[in-house]
């Protein structure tokens, strides 16, 4: 979808229906955030150096939605001890396997926490102190293959005249903005003539839905963004 230009104002008398104005607020640039929920494990313990390389760190469709302007990702590296690595591989592999015939049966988590009232209790939990490495990873579209056609998320979205381009009589200018300030959910976009002298105007419209990001994200520029 193509950014809103306009926006309507209601009047201050509430039986008026208002007026357009140009748009001042961007509603056309958001962000996303959300946090991971996988648990990812690597181990040096068969290795002759204590580094973890070439790790994936999450798996994108190469028509994501999320690499269509740029990509951003917060990566927390954590040392474990064994035992607390134990105990976050048994955790992801009960919480991560989809239940299919060859996933190993669910194990009894067992940490290092407990019921001080009552010890025979199960109580899920590791408490640790670990050194931690972070690093903040942002990829850009350029950086990504030509031939990565990725999804807007808009669609199934389609913008609309009022009035429509096959009336007969359109409908005068007072109408029009009836038209929006009555529903409250069409949000303009433009206007056009169909001809230089025409007395009609047509105003492109679509649902909030289509045409405000803030419905998925926030228009509030993440502090780390670069």
């Amino acid at each position: 979808m193509v950014p809103s230009l306009l926006e309507f104002e209601p009047a201050a008398d509430k039986n008026m229906p208002g007026k357009m104005i140009f748009r001042v607020k961007d509603i056309y640039h958001c962000w996303a955030s959300e946090n991971s929920t996988a648990i990812k494990l690597g181990t040096t313990v068969k290795l002759g150096q204590n580094v973890i390389s070439q790790q994936p760190l999450t798996l994108l469709p190469s028509n994501s939605v999320k690499l269509r302007y740029k990509y951003s990702i917060l990566v927390r590296q954590y040392a474990l001890s064994a035992e607390e690595y134990s105990y976050w591989e048994a955790l992801r592999k009960n919480t991560e396997n989809i239940g299919t015939l060859f996933d190993p049966l669910p194990t009894q988590l067992t940490g290092n926490v407990h019921n001080v009232a009552d010890a025979s209790e199960p109580v899920i939990g590791f408490v640790g102190a670990q050194s931690v490495s972070e690093k903040r990873i942002f990829i850009r579209r350029e950086q990504l293959p030509n031939n990565w056609n990725m999804l807007s998320g808009y669609e199934m979205c389609s913008p609309d005249t009022v009035p429509h381009l096959g009336d007969l009589h359109p409908t005068g200018d007072r109408e029009l903005l009836t038209f929006f300030f009555s529903t409250g959910i069409p949000i303009p976009i433009k206007t056009f003539k169909l001809r230089p002298r025409s007395d009609t105007t047509y105003y492109v419209y679509s649902t909030s839905d289509c045409l405000d990001c803030r419905k998925r994200g926030t228009d509030t520029r993440p502090s780390f963004w670069q």
